[in-house]
């Protein structure tokens, strides 16, 4: 077992919108995603807001999307040490990946189950997202040497962490997701992770 390290100070930041999110594709984890430019905007501010972290390590999941927004961001952090990880990878919607998002939404609400429950064919639900999102802070996060970490993920899994953390129902979802190109900052101290401030857009505007 790897040894655990005491503190970190995590900068999550999600991707930059895609042209995918423009059209109202619903992308999940399979669809790669091509930032947009009024993401290739957000990254620029967002990289500008960010130019004075001392970050040590950075964090991405490995789809597109994330990735070209993690580079970008790490131009301004020469060195920096980058880890791709399918921990960060957004949520396995199956048969719904790359299917236009009002048709995706009008098949969800007709089913039996709470949504939060429900699990597309080769998907997952958001209660095995949160599982998934949990188990990789808790377990791998805190083995890892460094303090100062940048991680570039997706809304999906950061706010069904975000959800754990509050101890919020699944009800809340979409009242708690962060917006694209958002910093949120979370410290994990003594086995514990503190949300210090949540989807930070004042860069962006």
């Amino acid at each position: 077992m790897k040894p655990k390290h005491k503190s970190k100070n995590l900068v999550v930041v999600v991707h930059a919108t895609t042209i995918e999110n423009i059209n109202g594709i619903h992308q999940g984890w399979e669809i790669e995603g091509d930032i947009s430019e009024q993401g290739k905007l957000e990254i620029e501010l967002t990289g500008h807001a960010l130019r004075d972290e001392s970050f040590e390590l950075a964090l991405s999941s490995p789809l597109n999307r994330c990735l070209v927004t993690c580079k970008e961001l790490a131009k301004y952090h020469p060195n920096l040490e980058l880890i791709i990880t399918n921990g960060l990878r957004a949520k396995r919607s199956g048969i719904y990946c790359g299917k236009p998002r009002e048709l995706v939404h009008e098949v969800l609400i007709q089913q039996s189950l709470p949504l939060y429950l429900y699990r597309p064919e080769n998907g997952e639900s958001t209660v095995e997202l949160q599982q998934r999102a949990v188990d990789f802070f808790f377990n791998y996060i805190p083995t890892l040497p460094q303090e100062q970490i940048l991680i570039v993920t997706h809304g999906g899994i950061i706010t069904a962490f975000g959800l754990y953390l509050n101890n919020q129902p699944f009800e809340d979802y979409d009242l708690l997701k962060p917006a694209k190109s958002s910093i949120t900052r979370i410290k994990y101290n003594d086995e514990k992770f503190t949300i210090l401030d949540w989807n930070n857009t004042s860069h962006l505007k």
